[in-house]
């Protein structure tokens, strides 16, 4: 088994390098579908790692000395924005 959930979105778009696959309906219908084997894998790695090393890394927190100094909610905090700047930048990247 998976864990991963199928996401379809349908639009009309005009698109210039698209790829074309059958339905698995019986409709006449053509749908047309972003492949990951397709894309240029190059140029979302440099993006990716480009969004990634702009982040700030919350180093302090590894720090057990200055841990004391700082409130449980500040360091939820932390690790929250720190989770949310990387997930931001891998959607940016995609």
């Amino acid at each position: 088994m998976s864990d991963h959930c199928t996401v379809e979105l349908k639009l009309n778009l005009p698109v210039e390098n698209e790829w074309k696959y059958k339905s698995r309906s019986k409709s006449n219908v053509n749908y047309y579908k972003w492949r990951w084997d397709k894309a240029d894998l190059w140029n979302y790695y440099l993006q990716t790692f480009q969004y990634l090393s702009a982040i700030d890394i919350p180093l302090y927190l590894l720090h057990m000395d200055s841990l004391g100094e700082i409130s449980r909610l500040d360091i939820q905090t932390a690790i929250s924005g720190y989770y949310q700047s990387i997930v931001s930048a891998l959607q940016d990247a995609a």
